[in-house]
């Protein structure tokens, strides 16, 4: 920042000095100076040289520094939002995230960091002409400073509705990218629908919102910059028939007429541009802030360390925990070496009730421990790092099999990686596939009980001794899932399965099922327990 402070600074003194020259050439020509061409053209060109280095220095950092400053923006948000807690996460639509990183960043980049150096650039050039100006007439600089008047009240007089136009085009892009982003993601299912013409409609709309918005963006600062044009030239003429005036009066010089008309444009321009950029910055100027509180860490300091959380017995206990109209009164002990199943029907709050023992909801009555401490008071790290968790849905990103299992992290050699996908299952798979095997989401290298064992890999890599499966054999040919689930049990580490399918062969190697309906636990002990077994009938699982 300070090198480009600097450079703005003698940039635009250097610049200013360019009317001085012209006076210079003006002088000689009418011999009011006498200085022979020899010495005039190398001062000449080495003052061009000198423009031409300043300037170059100038503008190159000057449109840098913005980029590295979004790149930094950027950044902090990326952080930001793998930060949050998943529940808060979901809160908003993934489309609206895309969007605070790609377009509302490229706003303030370009529309409030670029805008802030340029003008800072321009006041200096103004600066330093009015005092050109003070140099070679007070009183013609009083009368330019008048005629400047109106350029510069009249970006003030459009702040709002410029801010206004700006705030209209960001909101209708995010509707847009929410909606493209949405309806792209169920892309197999209109297809198969033959759903196409009413998701065209759809973005039709949202796709019209953002042409109108923008469109009305553009009228106003058009008529903003075109009312700014015209008063700067008003005040350029304007100067050059108050200098033609002394002239005639013979106060001023015809050289000393040319540097003023030149040191006047440095006004007028100027005043242009920064009228233009205004308009940028007042609309730019609200994402930049809307941005910043969310690239601010949070206020509210966790109370342990990841390296605090111990593997404790019990692990996690919940007495008579309520969370709002979803859960009543949950009583419910976890050893880290046993192997629980937590059964219901879809609705039942099954999966509510994992997040509010993984500290993610907050108990609106009763308590939730985790490792002996209040399990909504744990940062997620901390949680994480202790507990692995295995979601519905595998998510399988774009890259090899590796970096799959290993999340992109240099941490784990190949060997690491292959032992943990051997012990998920991946056996027959690995003979002939290899880790650098490429695959995304859609791939059809793998299936999707081997998408669920790549994710079950990474918990095993990480050496996880307890661990969270939420309904993983959803979805899945029956006898894939049974076989996933008979290696998941014949892991020694401890786990919670959740799940809303009957397995006979699963249900019965339980260390203890917890039965739930109406966000209760209405029966908890083994399969071969009266209540529990009357429980599951009374749930008609298949």
């Amino acid at each position: 920042m300070t090198l480009s402070i600097g450079l703005s600074v003698a940039a635009a003194a250097v610049l200013v000095a360019y009317s001085y020259v012209l006076q210079l050439i003006t002088d000689i020509a009418t011999g009011r100076v006498n200085l022979a061409f020899s010495i005039a053209v190398p001062l000449i060109v080495g003052y061009l040289v000198i423009q031409a280095v300043t300037n170059s220095a100038s503008e190159y950092v000057n449109e840098a520094l913005p980029l590295q400053l979004g790149d930094e923006l950027r950044r902090d948000l990326f952080s930001r939002d793998l930060a949050q807690r998943p529940n808060v996460f979901g809160q908003q639509p993934v489309g609206n995230y895309v969007t605070q990183l790609t377009k509302q960043v490229d706003i303030v980049t370009s529309s409030y960091f670029h805008v802030i150096l340029r003008a800072f650039y321009l006041l200096m050039l103004l600066v330093f002409a009015a005092a050109g100006t003070l140099l070679i007439d007070p009183v013609i600089t009083l009368a330019v400073v008048l005629l400047s008047l109106p350029a510069l009240i009249f970006p003030f007089l459009v702040k709002k509705p410029l801010e206004h136009a700006k705030d209209q085009v960001v909101s209708a892009i995010e509707r847009y990218t929410s909606r493209v982003t949405d309806s792209l993601s169920g892309f197999t299912t209109i297809a198969h629908a033959l759903a196409q013409p009413p998701f065209h409609r759809l973005h039709q709309q949202v796709s019209r919102d953002v042409r109108l918005t923008s469109t009305r963006e553009q009228q106003i600062q058009k008529i903003t910059s075109g009312m700014s044009d015209f008063l700067g030239d008003i005040m350029y003429l304007g100067t050059w028939l108050v200098g033609a005036y002394f002239v005639r009066q013979g106060q001023i010089t015809l050289g000393q007429l040319v540097a003023f008309s030149q040191l006047a444009s440095f006004f007028n321009w100027p005043l242009a541009l920064l009228t233009e950029m205004l308009a940028q910055f007042y609309g730019a100027r609200k994402v930049a802030k809307q941005l910043a509180g969310l690239a601010r860490p949070a206020t509210t300091t966790p109370t342990a360390d990841p390296e605090k959380l111990k593997l404790t017995n019990p692990l996690i206990e919940a007495h008579q925990a309520s969370y709002q109209k979803v859960l009543h009164d949950i009583e419910l002990r976890l050893e880290p070496d046993q192997k629980y199943l937590l059964v219901g029907a879809s609705g039942s709050g099954k999966t509510t009730l994992m997040r509010l023992l993984l500290g993610e909801l907050t108990p609106t009555s009763g308590r939730v421990t985790l490792s002996g401490q209040p399990a909504a008071k744990l940062a997620p790290a901390s949680v994480f790092g202790l507990i692995g968790e295995l979601e519905q849905q595998a998510d399988i990103f774009a890259g090899t099999v590796r970096e799959n299992v290993t999340l992109f992290s240099k941490d784990y050699t190949d060997d690491q990686v292959a032992a943990a996908l051997r012990q998920a299952g991946m056996t027959d798979w690995l003979a002939t596939h290899g880790l650098d095997t490429v695959v995304d989401r859609t791939s059809p290298l793998l299936s999707g009980g081997e998408k669920q064992r790549v994710s079950l890999a990474r918990l095993l890599l990480r050496h996880y001794q307890f661990m969270v499966l939420d309904e993983m054999t959803t979805g899945l040919d029956p006898q894939i899932a049974d076989r996933l689930q008979a290696d998941i049990f014949n892991m020694k580490q401890g786990f919670v399965m959740i799940t809303h399918q009957y397995n006979a062969a699963t249900f019965a190697k339980a260390d203890r099922i917890f039965v739930m309906a109406a966000g209760r636990i209405v029966a908890a002990g083994t399969q071969r327990d009266p209540q529990v077994a009357a429980a599951l009938d009374s749930l008609a699982l298949h």
